[in-house]
């Protein structure tokens, strides 16, 4: 979930992203969710929004989706998650030099089950992906993927919604249909690593970080 970060003496809007984003290049996003240019300089005492950005793992080699899964869970039996966040199926092959997306368990929101609801829907309505119901199931432990009744408390994994660009989608409709404001297309364009002065590939997934709590 996004936060609020004080601008301490020495802060950088890089030494900022690499601490929240774990990732410096990502200080663009971390200035666009603000009104700032990356060059920008900060003053101390002023208040940055710091959005949700999914924090992603830049695959070796040697990692496996089942070492990453203990790794970042301390339980191997949490791969499906990862498979899912990631539409990676069987036999589960990870590619060097890809990131993956990493859901978060610990900053998590919660959700109490109505009649009605599914986890196909709650997918849909939180990561705008079905196919995340099984990162929703593996994350509160449920049996089966139709294991929920009303009135069972829910975890909400932390995850950027997604989006498949649309042919002669623009970076300003997406923006406006996401946020509200075409003014934030600078952020989208700059959390997944590109130019916001180049048009948005159609086809590609995009994912769009959180500004306000869940």
């Amino acid at each position: 979930m996004a936060s609020l970060h004080h601008v301490a003496s020495g802060d950088t809007l890089r030494s900022l992203a690499r601490r929240f984003f774990a990732d410096p290049e990502l200080a663009a996003a971390l200035a666009a969710a603000n009104g700032l240019a990356p060059s920008d300089k900060l003053v101390v005492g002023q208040d940055l929004l710091v959005p949700y950005i999914t924090r992603r793992h830049l695959v070796s080699e040697s990692d496996t989706l089942f070492d990453l899964a203990e790794l970042h869970y301390g339980d191997v039996a949490m791969f499906p998650m990862l498979a899912a966040a990631n539409h990676i199926a069987a036999p589960y092959l990870l590619i060097p030099g890809q990131h993956l997306l990493i859901p978060d368990l610990v900053n998590v929101s919660h959700h109490i089950v109505y009649p009605g609801d599914t986890l196909r829907g709650f997918a849909i309505r939180w990561y705008n992906d079905e196919r995340c119901d099984v990162l929703i199931e593996y994350a509160n432990h449920l049996a089966t993927l139709d294991d929920i009744e009303v009135g069972q408390k829910l975890i909400r994994p932390a995850l950027n919604r997604r989006h498949v660009v649309e042919e002669f989608e623009t970076w300003e409709q997406m923006s406006q249909r996401w946020y509200g404001d075409p003014l934030l297309k600078g952020l989208i364009a700059a959390a997944n690593h590109l130019a916001v002065d180049q048009p948005p590939p159609p086809g590609q997934t995009l994912f769009f970080p959180d500004l306000a709590e869940f």
